[in-house]
C-alpha cells in the first residue's frame, strides 16, 4: 500500500482493492474517521452528501440543525455569521427559506425549505437494528 500526505492529511493507496483511504482526525472518538473512495471488494465508506440546492453539496454528518430562517434568533445568528465570514450563502440569489448549523459554527443559506433537505439527508438511513 502507498501512503502519501495531502492537506495534513494521510492517504493509502490500497491497488488490490483499486481504491483510495483518506484518514483524518476524529473529534469524536479516539479512532480516526476513514473515507474509502473507489471500488473494489472492500466495502465504500463514505460519508453522506446532500444537495441543498442550485449544485451545492452538503454533508451530513457535520449538521447540527436545519431550521427556518424567520424566527428573530436565528435572523441573529445569520447576521453575526454574515459579519464574521462564516456564512455560505448556497441561495443564488433566492429568498432564504432555510438554515444549516453545522459543527465548525459555520452556516450554510438555502433556498430550499426545511423539510425539503430533512428529507433529503434521511434517505437511505437504515435504523441500527435492521442493518443486519
Amino acid at each position: 500500500m502507498d501512503d502519501v500526505s495531502i492537506a495534513g492529511r494521510e492517504l493509502a493507496h490500497d491497488p488490490a482493492f483499486d481504491t483510495l483511504d483518506i484518514y483524518g482526525d476524529s473529534r469524536q472518538s479516539d479512532e480516526p474517521k476513514v473515507w474509502r473512495i473507489g471500488h473494489g471488494r472492500k466495502n465504500i465508506i463514505m460519508n453522506k452528501l446532500i444537495h441543498v440546492g442550485f449544485g451545492n453539496i452538503v454533508n451530513t454528518e457535520k449538521i447540527i440543525a436545519i431550521v427556518s430562517p424567520d424566527a428573530a434568533p436565528i435572523k441573529r445568528l445569520v447576521q453575526k455569521a454574515k459579519e464574521t465570514g462564516m456564512a455560505i450563502d448556497a441561495t443564488q440569489g433566492r429568498k432564504t427559506k432555510s438554515v444549516l448549523v453545522m459543527e465548525n459554527s459555520q452556516v450554510v443559506l438555502s433556498a430550499l425549505l426545511p423539510e425539503t433537505i430533512a428529507g433529503r439527508a434521511q434517505e437511505g438511513l437504515v435504523p441500527e437494528d435492521e442493518e443486519d
